[in-house]
């Protein structure tokens, strides 16, 4: 017959002293089965209705854990789903500030895409989860100016090229640091022209006195 350790929701096997070797382990370090803190000892979880022993700070392991994970006594599970922090109440906030304008847009769009093609590549047909701008600009997040790609042919597009340039050698031909060498001035200064549409008539301009 098997037995198991008698600690409470333990349902490990016996090791010694009808405990399992990690309870045994605490029992022989500190006289006790359970983990309780000379601060706690005695006492119980300041939860209501918890009868469970107090460990840290007047709470039982299971409560303080919850507590440190996500600052809510309840579950993790029924906290986010039934009170799902927003805004500055999330831990990810970062001052209402995005890497570009209307980012919200863009991921309702790809939902409205993903679902309009049936969540498919529009390449290989293949399961799809990513979309990317036809016009591979930051402003334009129309649903009919973004394609839909599985993850192989999402980095088979960018082959060969370094994600923060890519964009700039489909739509002029060069990267960053190419317009830097030929044309003078400092890379953040043709990031911010694109940024205003205007990268493109300046270059044109650039290459008209040069030729």
């Amino acid at each position: 017959m098997i037995k198991f350790c008698k600690v409470p929701k333990c349902h490990k096997k016996y090791y010694a002293k009808s405990y399992c070797r990690k309870h045994y382990s605490l029992f022989s370090r500190t006289g006790s089965a359970v983990r309780i803190t000379l601060l706690n000892k005695g006492k119980t979880c300041r939860i209501l209705r918890c009868t469970e022993p107090a460990d840290t700070k007047g709470l039982c392991i299971t409560h303080y854990n919850r507590f440190k994970s996500h600052g809510s006594f309840e579950k993790r599970k029924n906290f986010f789903i039934t009170n799902p922090p927003r805004g500055k109440k999330n831990v990810n906030w970062k001052g209402g500030v995005s890497m570009y304008a209307s980012h919200y847009h863009l991921k309702k769009n790809r939902l409205k895409k993903l679902k309009k093609v049936g969540w498919k590549c529009e390449i290989c047909e293949e399961p799809a989860r990513r979309v990317v701008r036809k016009d591979n600009t930051q402003n334009n997040h129309s649903v009919g100016n973004l394609k839909a790609l599985c993850t192989k042919c999402f980095y088979a597009r960018n082959k060969g090229m370094k994600h923060k340039t890519s964009k700039y050698l489909q739509l002029y031909g060069m990267t960053l640091k190419e317009m830097s060498e030929k044309f003078g001035y400092e890379e953040t200064f043709y990031a911010s022209l694109h940024q205003a549409d205007l990268l493109k008539t300046y270059l044109k301009k650039q290459n008209i006195k040069n030729s």
